[in-house]
């Protein structure tokens, strides 16, 4: 367990293993969903967001979104589980992520600068879109050695590498959306308290940005694919072409030996 403590709020970093013990620790008017929280994360691991805005004492934002997702197993997946109500935000994780550790230590230094934990859970979104973002840079390379591949040889290979760029980039936007309505429930939780924060505005910039790049990349990809289908289509005409021409020359040169063959019979 990590625990950072701010004038305000808390955040308290655990295993599974450990929620029990915070029972004593969480605001008396949101226990009832912090059973719900703990109860919903014990079962099999699925996005779901929940938004609870019954008082201010009684807010409280809770769920878990699919942080990472391996390009080829769809059965290897990490989830981030959050709870966020007044005072306390609290994160959790299944296993032992190397990748996750360091993620949550990067994100540390910038959640200390924010004033409630709904904050620091846009703080540490901001460092997803962060990660994600430098991954979109490095599909761009990707894209850009497609493009050239696409004008110069425009075959089936470079059609199939177009497809698996394409699922890469699905994988990419998944994230963000996941991430963009973790972001309208807090909002929709906290409104303007929240909303008017930099940390808030920073964030929602910042993903406005990784979103906007996908949906550009996506209608090229989109372009890119339907100028094959083009380019296909013309050849299989063309080849139709062939056929006919040749179907339409040897017909002729059939029928006469077929005639000729009759001749010699007779």
């Amino acid at each position: 367990m990590e625990c950072i403590k701010m004038p305000k709020w808390s955040w308290y970093h655990v295993r599974t293993s450990e929620l029990e013990k915070f029972s004593s620790i969480i605001p008396r008017d949101v226990t009832s969903y912090f059973s719900q929280f703990v109860k919903k994360i014990s079962s099999p691991c699925e996005n779901g967001l929940y938004v609870y805005t019954l008082s201010p004492s009684q807010t409280c934002v809770y769920g878990s979104f699919l942080y990472d997702q391996d390009k080829k197993d769809a059965k290897i997946q990490k989830f981030l589980h959050y709870f966020v109500a007044h005072g306390i935000l609290i994160t959790v994780q299944e296993k032992e992520e190397e990748d996750f550790q360091k993620l949550i230590h990067n994100s540390s230094f910038s959640v200390k600068n924010c004033n409630s934990s709904a904050e620091g859970l846009c703080a540490i979104l901001s460092i997803f879109i962060s990660h994600y973002l430098r991954k979109v840079d490095y599909f761009e390379n990707n894209f850009r050695n497609v493009l050239w591949d696409f004008y110069h040889h425009n075959n089936i290979a470079v059609l199939e590498r177009i497809y698996h760029i394409r699922h890469e980039l699905f994988m990419n936007t998944h994230v963000f959306r996941l991430i963009q309505e973790v972001l309208q429930g807090l909002k929709e939780a906290w409104l303007e308290n929240l909303t008017n924060t930099l940390c808030y505005k920073q964030t929602h910039v910042k993903l406005e940005r990784g979103l906007q790049l996908v949906k550009e990349y996506q209608e090229e990809l989109d372009t890119m694919i339907h100028l094959q289908e083009v380019v296909s289509s013309h050849r299989g005409n063309e080849i139709m072409k062939s056929l006919t021409v040749l179907t339409a020359v040897s017909t002729p040169l059939t029928a006469l030996g077929a005639l000729w063959g009759m001749n010699f019979n007779a």
